[in-house]
């Protein structure tokens, strides 16, 4: 063994060592960041949880209520909170179907996949129940899948004339209804959660208003969740005037400074492991409390300290290699899939930005363009999930530090 080896392999085992003694042991990080992965503690969310909880119990005893829209910009905590409302409603006994929606993927294919799931789960419950609403269920996921791969396990004949004319508002409000129906005469109901909704079409969308709409008039236990970025609110009503009466649009902000430094101490505190002042203020200033950028700072500054209280000097090392992880996976790929063109209509919008947005019109002006040429440009953004639109005749990036990255990648 060489010796470079081998006074590596001592050190490696003398830090991990002390990282025990110390309580710092890489293998307890509390934090784990990841798309929708729960945090240590969920902070900053009570409101929106609280307001969860008492719609489903409402509609659990048939009083009117609505869904949700949970909005806001990437890494704002979307998904960790719509999966919040997953268990509520899972630990209520209800049927949950999560999906999360994708250009290109059938909204039709993930419902039935998700529902196949979560109907022999309530069956299991609840013998008996269920016996006509699975005929209909079967009668629906053939019309998406013939060969019958989307009810494996669902043993029953499926319903003739229902759930099956290929519409999916129209199968989608019939299935509602029986399912409905049915989990209303067992007291409990049936939760929607629709992840990334922005990426579901406008005929989907509308499928989904509409079922829920009828859903709604007939008093069925049903609603929708769902989460995305700040344009879903428009998304839906493009689609049909009484859309919005439908949801209780729930705009997430990034944390303030208390409730973010709650988010980094409440997740260390249980492991025996403090934090000094300057160390919570440099994790801070970088997260600009976003859930998911304190999650990731604070696994990379974990991993570099040594001891209680984690320091100043631990909190740098760790932002700089947090920050070159995010800058990889959660902005970086965003940039390597753009265009040329694309690269330099985002280049545009960084110069001229103000809080994260910029008009249209000036950034075609700034590249010597028309509005019309740079249409497809902008479209194509939009589509990626790059830029979002806040409104008429402006754009703004869906990712914090999107802008910081251009700049640095454009000076590099």
């Amino acid at each position: 063994m060489a010796k470079a080896e081998r006074l590596y392999r001592f050190l490696s085992a003398c830090i991990y060592e002390i990282a025990i003694v110390w309580d710092v042991d890489p293998i307890r990080n509390p934090f784990a960041p990841g798309a929708g992965q729960p945090p240590p503690a969920l902070v900053g969310r009570d409101v929106e949880l609280g307001a969860a909880r008492v719609a489903l119990e409402r509609l659990a005893q048939r009083r009117g209520t609505r869904g949700a829209l949970y909005v806001g910009v990437r890494g704002v905590g979307k998904t960790v909170l719509l999966n919040a409302v997953r268990r509520a409603a899972g630990d209520a006994g209800w049927i949950v179907v999560k999906v999360e929606a994708a250009r290109g993927r059938p909204l039709r294919r993930s419902i039935a996949q998700s529902l196949n799931t979560a109907l022999r789960t309530a069956t299991g419950r609840h013998v008996g129940g269920f016996d006509r609403a699975l005929a209909v269920f079967k009668s629906f996921s053939l019309t998406t899948s013939p060969d019958g791969s989307l009810a494996l396990g669902i043993d029953v004949d499926p319903a003739g004339g229902i759930a099956n004319t290929g519409d999916l508002e129209i199968d989608l409000t019939e299935l509602f209804g029986e399912l409905g129906a049915a989990a209303a005469d067992l007291g409990i109901g049936l939760v929607l959660l629709v992840d990334e909704m922005h990426e579901v079409d406008d005929h989907e969308i509308g499928a989904i208003v509409g079922a829920l709409h009828d859903a709604r008039q007939l008093g069925l236990p049903i609603t929708v969740y769902g989460a995305g970025l700040p344009n879903l609110p428009s998304l839906l009503a493009s689609t049909r005037n009484d859309a919005e009466q439908l949801f209780d649009v729930r705009h997430l902000d990034p944390f303030d400074d208390e409730v973010a430094a709650v988010a980094l101490t409440s997740a260390t505190t249980p492991e025996g492991v403090g934090w000094t002042g300057d160390a919570i203020r440099l994790v801070l200033d970088a997260a600009a409390g976003l859930p998911y950028f304190l999650q990731m700072y604070g696994k990379h500054v974990w991993d570099f300290a040594l001891a209680s209280p984690i320091t100043g000097a631990d909190a740098r090392a760790g932002v700089a290699s947090g920050r070159r992880e995010l800058e990889t996976v959660f902005i970086g790929a965003h940039w390597e899939r753009a265009t040329p063109a694309q690269r330099q209509y985002l280049e545009a919008l960084t110069l001229l930005e103000v809080d994260g947005r910029a008009s249209t019109r000036a950034i075609a002006e700034s590249l010597g363009a028309t509005l019309g040429s740079l249409s497809s440009t902008r479209d194509q953004l939009l589509r990626k999930g790059t830029l979002y639109a806040p409104d008429r005749g402006a754009v703004a990036f869906t990712t914090p530090g999107f802008a910081d990255f251009v700049r640095a990648h454009a000076a590099s």
